[in-house]
């Protein structure tokens, strides 16, 4: 154990063990395996307050957390198996529960003040993602405390011990995996690895609490390996929990089967299991006074980032320092000003290496405008009243109109709006929405596509796009989307795509998923679904006051095939489901040629390791040879030196018998 573990290992007592015993038996009475697991670990959670809200990873049916903390009411749980989320949402302890994989769980970054997970993530695939996954949802300094099995198992497995005892090593090893196997333990790490995965994931190790030390380690594997027996019809436990229950006073004397173990106990700093306690390290950046620019929020307490940008202390987004003021936005001149003629053409080419606006109205056709037009159909079907700001080139705008919805686009420049109108022949507005004599609630859709980071003030721009929404209306924003809680270093450091999208000009403000929830929400906006986005940087986010319907393919192929121009845009859609179809296939044979060389070059190292071991222990044979060589030499010699010492002997003897015989 390194010194650092040393440090921050606290034992518990027989005294706390034997109270959490006394307690856990009342939920638990006739299960003595899970009464013992459950005992430390209920003694390891005693007098620990969880700052709310919580979220609980692996949550089960929700009694066990409730019975350890009912006094928290700010709690969310997460498991992937039905039943059990069917059993947490009756069980009323918790607010919300998510069915999902810890490893892609839907939840916004930076809203728990805890995270609980009590023997599960010793199961769960992917543990770094995991991790990472916990780090995310955690707010700066949250606490996260679980408990998990570790690789002391592999040493106190009793039934492997017995088999290895006697000569059964194969059946040692079998036993041991199908017990693994059974129980899904597929991360059984030391508590070393543990705690260097909770650093790699931008956690600081507070505590260390070992438990089911040796003795009760042992105690607890056995009764479990006995309890899941498989039996013709289930398990052993399955007919001996019932006839546990009819044993007078069990759970007392499972109590003193459990006081002896602890009676016996060395080495408390050690456990086939423990009780880690986290806390995600704070965000390094300090306040700055007076900044340019506050949050959208009103909120004026920012905190550094990046040379340009400082993030939002409330809501997480990221805030430029060095943008356009709000009266530089506006196009008055085509030919000075920043979003006038010249944004779209040497701009474009010579600050953001892209195509200027008359090849990407050809390029976006088949890409982006096909992507956000099969996004838009999924919930609203033609001839629903559709406008776009910041329609750009218009090339949407036309596929909207093509495949029947009552589309009209907006934008700044006067230049850019007589482009397209003459180039796809729509209805454009000119000047900020905020300006247009629109009627309210008179769209069903209003898109943002690549906008809402250029507004300078963000929320009136979207509270006026909410009033021109029917009830029923939707929204549609893509925008960048700030990997919150990453910091500018760890971005560069794994080269993130996000960093691309660090334009001080013209991004002034950059949101994460939970900013957008910020900034949504409280207009009435209660429903956000985030779809895939089209490249990595991105978020799609789909807004409504209301659950929304989602059409069929069915519905939306019928709906175009109504008119002649939507029959083209079928064929477009159907033809970029065809290319999608040879993408995917072709990540898949990408995916497939990495592992397949990452294999090659694994063996590779392996093939080298073994010629530099063979060239290791060839040195060492020839070093003995050479040794036994010098060996025999010396033996030789020694050899030479006792015949010769021999001779002398037997000639000084002979030498004296005839000196005695002259006598």
């Amino acid at each position: 154990m390194n010194i650092l573990l040393q440090q921050i290992t606290h034992a518990l007592s027989d005294e706390q063990v034997l109270a959490g015993y006394d307690k856990v038996a009342e939920l638990y009475p006739h299960t003595p395996s899970l009464l013992m697991c459950r005992a430390w670990e209920y003694a390891a959670y005693q007098d620990r307050e969880l700052p709310q809200p919580v979220l609980d990873v692996g949550c089960g049916d929700g009694r066990w957390f409730q019975f350890v903390w009912p006094e928290i009411t700010d709690v969310s749980g997460l498991d992937m198996e039905p039943e059990a989320i069917k059993r947490a949402l009756e069980s009323g302890v918790y607010r919300k529960v998510w069915q999902a994989d810890a490893a892609s769980m839907p939840v916004d970054a930076g809203i728990f003040a805890t995270v609980f997970a009590n023997s599960s993530l010793e199961h769960m695939d992917n543990i770094h993602t995991v991790l990472t996954n916990i780090e995310r949802v955690l707010r700066p300094d949250g606490l996260f405390i679980f408990s998990i099995f570790n690789d002391e198992i592999a040493k106190w497995f009793v039934p492997a011990t017995l088999a290895r005892a006697q000569g059964e090593d194969a059946l040692a090893y079998r036993l041991y995996n199908e017990w693994l196997g059974y129980h899904h333990l597929v991360n059984p790490l030391s508590i070393e690895n543990w705690c260097a995965a909770l650093v790699d994931a931008g956690f600081e190790v507070l505590e260390h609490i070992p438990i089911l030390p040796e003795m009760s380690g042992r105690l607890f594997l056995l009764l479990d390996s006995l309890w899941h027996i498989q039996q013709d019809a289930g398990e052993l436990g399955d007919w001996l929990q019932p006839y546990l229950q009819t044993v007078p006073g069990f759970p007392m004397a499972s109590r003193g089967i459990l006081q002896s173990a602890l009676a016996m106990e060395s080495n408390r700093s050690v456990g086939c299991g423990a009780v880690l306690v986290a806390k995600k390290k704070s965000c390094d950046g300090e306040v700055v006074q007076n900044p340019n620019r506050s949050c959208w929020c009103d909120n004026s307490r920012l905190i550094s980032f990046s040379a340009h940008y400082l993030a939002c202390t409330n809501c997480g987004t990221l805030v430029s320092q060095a943008g356009l003021g709000p009266d530089q936005i506006p196009v008055r001149d085509d030919s000075s000003d920043f979003y006038g003629r010249e944004y779209w053409f040497s701009y474009q080419r010579e600050h953001l290496g892209l195509p200027n606006i008359a090849q990407r109205a050809r390029l976006d056709l088949p890409e982006r405008c096909l992507y956000w037009l099969r996004t838009l159909l999924t919930y609203k079907l033609p001839p629903a009243r559709t406008l776009e700001l910041g329609s750009s080139h218009g090339a949407f705008v036309g596929l909207l109109r093509n495949a029947g919805f009552e589309a009209t686009g907006l934008e700044l420049s006067p230049w850019v709006v007589d482009f397209a109108r003459q180039t796809f022949d729509i209805p454009m507005l000119h000047g900020p929405i905020e300006e247009q004599h629109l009627p309210e609630q008179s769209f069903d859709v209003i898109v943002l596509n690549d906008v809402l980071e250029h507004l300078s003030d963000p929320l009136t721009t979207i509270k006026h796009c909410v009033a021109l929404l029917k009830p029923e209306g939707l929204l549609l924003i893509q925008t960048p989307c700030y990997p919150e809680p990453k910091t500018y270093t760890e971005l560069v450091r794994k080269d993130d795509p996000f960093l691309k999208m660090l334009r001080e000009d013209e991004h002034l403000y950059l949101f994460s998923q939970r900013a957008v929830r910020c900034l949504l929400e409280p207009l009435g906006l209660s429903v956000l679904e985030f779809k895939s986005a089209l490249f990595p940087y991105d978020m799609y986010v789909v807004v409504s006051r209301q659950p929304v319907l989602q059409y069929t393919e069915d519905q939306i192929t019928a709906s175009l095939m109504a008119s002649p121009s939507g029959h083209l845009v079928q064929a477009l859609l159907d033809k970029a489901c065809e290319t999608d179809q040879i993408r995917t296939q072709l990540a898949i044979s990408e995916a497939d040629r990495a592992a397949r060389l990452e294999l090659i070059n694994r063996l590779d190292q392996q093939l080298q390791a073994s010629e530099a071991d063979r060239a290791a222990r060839l040195a060492v044979i020839e070093d003995l040879k050479a040794k036994l060589d010098a060996g025999a030499a010396v033996h030789s010699t020694r050899a030479t030196t006792a015949s010769f010492a021999v001779r002398w002997l037997r000639s000084v003897a002979r030498l004296f018998q005839r000196r005695k015989a002259r006598r």
